[in-house]
């Protein structure tokens, strides 16, 4: 076993005798076989905690099954075997870790993240004592008979002063004071009204008899219901840009500008910057909608139920607005870029329906197919003739016609087309076939302009005959296919690659391409970082 640790992680604290510190150790690495290959198996693994770099005395030990994926794997020390509370005492623990029998060298220093480092401060405080300056018998660098006691005899309200966004108040009697409505408040940037609660919410405004919302809720920050039905009316709205150059400067999440914003500082399973939802009873109806202004094409649609019932996991279109135009056309009912792939299209019936007016389908590239090519030929207005593709283990560009023999003789020349994409690099291969009594014929000449035809024993018949040319295509005499598309594995390796995740029982395995090779597997850039710090609050 060859060790190759590309990262090696200590992601919780180390101050295991705090109270709500977690009891175990994150801890990733990578490892691959004396060939530089990444393991992808399940290895056995002894991680062993020393008191010194070498030799030294084993102060913890535990064994784990680890699973590797692209050499990557991850476990949490003392998930096994628990982590003595004394055991970071020590002032330098070394990690080491036994592969398959096989000691990995050198060992691994385990160090303090900050708020383990914290933690020994606050360890340290502790032993220091009363009369130290530094114990719990100070608030604030004040000691408690600096405040005020509990025996203090208090005095009468001689008077009740409204203050900022209130108004009323008195000196004498009963007193009122109401808010100003309008209410007009400012404060500090951390906020300028507060309100807490422990059931239902915290802030409620309502439109008389119509729509509401409210904030700080048990199971929403926001909550806003939609009474009123008037077009146009929605339950939350955001006004976004507004004035020309009021420009953003990229895609990222503080450079673009927008009416609403959907942020999820950790993309864990299932969690989304923005949602939306509809039971989609109806035609013509769906969860999330992007669209220009006037409601005309383009738009889109993500979870959508078009007009005949079919349902979508995504609609686009940009054909117009639904009733017609003159207008130039430009639109494009979708872009799709990739990396790897440009699309992941799957059908469990059918594939992908294409239609176009100058044609349905274009591929710039090779195509590869692993069926028949079959193509449909109408025939009465009621039939259609099922027709199958030549195919050939080489290149080739064919031609053929019939031509007329003058006293035995003929000189056939090739149309522009074919000349112009035959190979001259390898001979063009010209079947004759006489289609009348003669002696018989024979090629005499043939290169890319064409060939001659000449009758047997000098005779000199007027017999017309067909011919049938075959050459390779130019430029592709020994074409160079990429050799995992063409290996039987290539069709596994995608359906193990890819997945549909609405099957939420099973993952797929993923793919990545790297040094010319297609893998299957997760690469180690896509999976997430260990060392990714909590969002701080606002």
């Amino acid at each position: 076993m060859k060790n190759l640790f590309i990262i090696i992680l200590l992601f919780t604290s180390l101050c295991i005798w705090a109270q709500n510190v977690p009891q175990i150790i994150d801890y990733q690495g990578r490892l691959a076989d004396n060939s530089g290959n990444y393991l992808n198996s399940v290895v056995s693994v002894d991680f062993l905690i020393y008191d010194m770099e070498t030799a030294g005395t084993v102060q913890w030990t535990e064994v784990q099954n680890v699973s590797c994926a692209n050499g990557v794997f991850h476990v949490q020390l003392g998930a096994v075997t628990p982590l003595p509370s004394t055991l970071f005492d020590i002032a330098n623990p070394w990690l080491e870790l036994v592969v398959g029998g096989e000691t990995l060298a050198p060992r691994t220093q385990i160090a303090s993240v900050p708020y383990a480092i914290k933690a020994e401060t606050a360890y340290s405080l502790d032993a220091m004592g009363s009369g130290s300056g530094l114990d719990a018998d100070l608030l604030d660098g004040q000691d408690s008979s600096d405040f005020m006691p509990a025996s203090t005899t208090w005095g009468d309200i001689t008077a009740v002063t409204a203050g900022t966004g209130l108004n009323g108040g008195g000196t004498s009697g009963a007193v009122t004071v109401n808010v100003n409505v309008p209410l007009s408040l400012s404060g500090a940037a951390d906020g300028v009204i507060r309100a807490t609660t422990s059931t239902g919410y915290a802030i409620k405004g309502t439109y008389t008899g119509a729509n509401y919302a409210y904030l700080g809720g048990d199971q929403y920050g926001v909550y806003a219901n939609l009474v009123s039905t008037n077009g146009g009316d929605y339950a939350i709205y955001a006004g976004g840009v507004d004035y020309p150059g009021e420009d953003g400067t990229s895609y990222g999440v503080y450079y673009s500008l927008g009416g609403v914003k959907g942020y999820c500082y950790y993309g864990n399973p299932y969690t989304f910057g923005v949602a939306g939802y509809s039971y989609l009873d109806y035609n013509r109806s769906g969860g999330l909608i992007g669209a220009k202004q006037n409601g005309f094409a383009p738009w889109g649609s993500l979870g959508y139920k078009n007009s005949s019932g079919s349902s979508y996991g995504g609609y686009l279109t940009s054909s117009g607005s639904g009733t017609g135009d003159n207008l130039p056309s430009i639109g494009i009912g979708m872009g799709s870029w990739g990396d790897l792939f440009g699309a992941d299209i799957h059908g469990r019936i059918y594939g992908i329906f294409t239609e176009g007016e100058n044609y349905a389908l274009y591929s710039s590239g090779t195509v590869f197919k692993n069926d028949l090519d079959v193509h449909l030929q109408e025939s009465d207005g009621n039939t259609m003739n099922v027709l199958y593709t030549n195919v050939s283990t080489d290149v080739t560009v064919l031609t053929s016609g019939y031509v007329t023999l003058s006293a035995g003789r003929c000189n056939i020349t090739f149309d522009d087309n074919f000349s112009s994409v035959v190979s001259d690099e390898i001979p063009i291969v010209v079947t004759v076939t006489p289609m009348g009594q003669s002696e018989g014929v024979y090629i005499s000449q043939v290169d890319n302009n064409g060939f001659s035809i000449i009758e047997n024993n000098d005779a000199r018949s007027n017999v017309q005959v067909s011919f049938i040319a075959i050459g390779r295509r130019a430029g592709y005499e020994n074409p160079q296919l990429p050799a995992e598309v063409i290996a039987a594995n290539y069709t596994d390796k995608i359906s193990r690659g890819l997945h549909n995740d609405a099957d939420t029982e099973t993952d797929g395995e993923g793919l990545y391409y790297e040094n010319g090779k297609l893998n299957v597997g997760q690469h180690y850039s896509t999976l997430p970082d260990p060392n990714k710090p909590v969002q701080p609050e606002e």
